[in-house]
């Protein structure tokens, strides 16, 4: 069994991101606030699923 660090999570500081990722059934695990600076993250696991639906997210923003 591995163990899970960082590298198992994605942070993610952008709402429009975030409901677009949720809008794809792309669930949180957490949502919280940062103790750093007190900006609000979603935290999702990074999996094969995930990395679809950011790629396509990240052709969206590029086109406009």
């Amino acid at each position: 069994m591995s163990k899970l660090n960082d590298k198992n999570f994605y942070y993610c500081y952008d709402a429009n991101m975030s409901r677009y990722l949720a809008e794809n059934n792309i669930n949180y695990i957490v949502k919280a606030k940062s103790l750093k600076d007190g900006r609000i993250f979603t935290m999702y696991e990074r999996d094969k699923t995930f990395y679809d639906v950011l790629h396509d997210y990240s052709l969206i923003t590029k086109a406009q």
